[in-house]
């Protein structure tokens, strides 16, 4: 899996509806792929210096696009939802993860999650 083919289609037309723009989008996500799996081999569980903050998942922008499509409400206005749905897809995609486990303490101001 080394590259993600979005397949969304976005129509143009004009004012006499006699042309259409069909768009594709298509990421090369190999060096995300390998970032994550990095990642996960560090020391440290993800936490940065001073565990101030914590990293648990870099997504590719068309994964991200991708999950919203699919029904994972990662843009949800409710912190605690918009956690529980990055959780949830990190979980289902677990290649996206930059830590093994997901098992973030209750304290601190949500995840931190990369989307590229």
């Amino acid at each position: 899996m080394g590259h993600i083919l979005d397949l969304s289609q976005m129509d143009i037309r004009n004012d006499d509806l006699d042309y259409e723009l069909n768009t594709h989008l298509v990421q090369n996500i190999k060096d995300e792929l390998q970032f994550c799996k990095d990642m996960k081999a560090l020391p440290g569980n993800g936490f940065w210096d001073g565990r101030t903050h914590r990293q648990i998942g870099s997504i590719p922008n068309v994964a991200y696009f991708k999950a919203l499509q699919d029904g994972y409400d990662l843009e949800s206005n409710d912190k605690d939802m918009k956690s529980k749905e990055f959780k949830r897809y990190l979980n289902d995609y677990p290649q996206y993860r930059t830590v093994e486990k997901i098992v973030t303490p209750s304290k601190g101001d949500g995840l931190q999650i990369i989307v590229r």
